[in-house]
């Protein structure tokens, strides 16, 4: 069954864009401004999507300060509840595992 976090990451992608975790804060970017009904849909289910894209490890890296480390990329379809075989679902994943792995801003 796909939670509705699960679903409004899909629609965030559906439009181009992708949402990550910054501080406990939801980011999302977006070629083009997300239609309102989305955004407001996400900030309905903003604690609901904070809990899925949260890491529970965490590690330490000099001079960076502590933050997520980049999960695996073949844990991204199970923990979305992604089909690796279905493409729309593979580009989801790709853009989710780029968002998560960048970290911090410098």
């Amino acid at each position: 069954m796909i939670t509705a976090a699960r679903q409004l990451l899909r629609d965030v992608a559906d439009h181009g864009g992708v949402v990550r975790l910054d501080a406990g804060n939801l980011r999302v970017g977006a070629p083009q401004p997300l239609p309102d009904d989305l955004r407001a849909r996400l900030r309905e289910h903003k604690a609901e999507i904070v809990g899925l894209l949260a890491e529970p490890a965490s590690v330490v890296v000099p001079g960076s300060g502590t933050f997520p480390p980049p999960p695996a990329f073949d844990a991204i379809f199970e923990e979305i509840g992604l089909d690796p075989m279905d493409a729309h679902d593979r580009l989801e994943a790709v853009r989710l595992w780029l968002a998560r792995s960048r970290g911090p801003p410098a």
